[in-house]
């Protein structure tokens, strides 16, 4: 998100290519980066999105993501 000039809250919404849904890009963490860091990272792999994060998660969600022969829940921090 960001602060427009008049200060409202502007949300970019990013679609994936595979399944043309929108989604939050999310990563598995990464060994030495703080949740901060590696969220920072993942933006801009995944959606080319330059910025600042959060110094405090946004918040948080769970969703359940489908293995070879399972299914694992997944908690997501947002920042």
């Amino acid at each position: 998100f960001r602060l427009s000039e008049r200060g409202d809250v502007e949300v970019m919404l990013v679609t994936s290519i595979s399944t043309r849904r929108f989604i939050v890009p999310k990563g598995w963490p990464m060994k030495g980066k703080s949740g901060r860091k590696a969220a920072t990272i993942e933006a801009q792999e995944e959606a080319g999105v330059l910025g600042k994060t959060l110094k405090q998660p946004a918040g948080i969600y769970s969703y359940w993501k489908r293995l070879t022969n399972r299914f694992v829940r997944v908690d997501v921090t947002v920042y």
